[in-house]
């Protein structure tokens, strides 16, 4: 790690100085912060890993478990993604913003949370959950195509209720259930169990996709067969015509004639 932090300020920062320098005083160390962390998960972990003797069998191009949890939490209060335990045991996520949780240290500033309740969604570990349960109990392969193909859909990115998080030291496998929700007191939260805090941008995504969950919108299914049919998309054939352009006044009839 000292060998990264020397390389950093010698071959990133020192060239560039003179310019960073020039700004303001108080943005000088939330740049290099940020700078640093950036430049670190982006050439620093490889290098790292070798020198901790630790070799990493993953498929290429996919994200390892830990990038996705920040374990233990890098802050000292109740945050926007965090990964929580309260005292029955259950394991939830918070969805409330981060900005309207953040507070100062009793000794730092006097600073509150502008929230008073927590949004929190229900997580379960993946073993027990209903749509998991399901397809365990239809039996052996090649029976309980409908179960599977349920439980397939929960590990889609764009899942509009479930979103799976990936087993990572004492957490395990959890399937979070945006359709299960509940305001809890900040101050009850406080006393539960921080486990870990999604790093970004899962932290984003997660709230993204909450976000979408109960704002979207149903629109009526249109019917595009008379689109797809020219085209030979319906799977009964080629396309009659490589240049034709759907039309929303042309008919089908008026496409093939076409």
């Amino acid at each position: 790690m000292d060998e990264h932090l020397r390389g950093f300020l010698r071959d990133e920062i020192a060239p560039n100085w003179e310019r960073l320098a020039a700004a303001d005083r108080s943005q000088i160390a939330p740049a290099l912060v940020h700078l640093l962390a950036a430049w670190l998960k982006e050439n620093a972990v490889e290098a790292l890993g070798a020198a901790l003797g630790s070799s990493e069998d993953r498929v290429m191009g996919h994200a390892s478990t830990a990038r996705m949890h920040l374990m233990p939490p890098v802050t000292k209060h109740v945050t926007a993604a965090d990964l929580l335990r309260d005292p029955q045991d259950g394991w939830w996520v918070v969805l409330t913003p981060a900005c309207d949780l953040y507070e100062d240290l009793p000794s730092g500033g006097n600073r509150e949370a502008k929230a008073e309740y927590v949004r929190l969604a229900k997580a379960v570990p993946l073993s027990e959950a209903p749509l998991i349960a399901r397809w365990i109990e239809a039996g052996s392969p090649g029976k309980g195509s409908r179960e599977r193909n349920a439980a397939l859909e929960m590990f889609r990115d764009n899942n509009a209720r479930y979103r799976i998080l990936p087993m990572y030291l004492d957490i395990p496998d959890l399937l979070v259930d945006f359709e299960i929700v509940q305001s809890v007191p900040l101050a009850e939260v406080r006393s539960w169990t921080r486990l870990a805090t999604l790093d970004s941008p899962f932290a984003e995504a997660m709230r993204t996709l909450h976000g979408h969950t109960v704002t979207r919108i149903g629109t009526p299914v249109v019917d595009f067969e008379n689109i797809k049919q020219p085209l030979g998309l319906d799977g009964k054939g080629k396309a009659t015509d490589q240049n034709w352009v759907p039309n929303p006044r042309t008919t089908t009839k008026d496409a093939k004639q076409s």
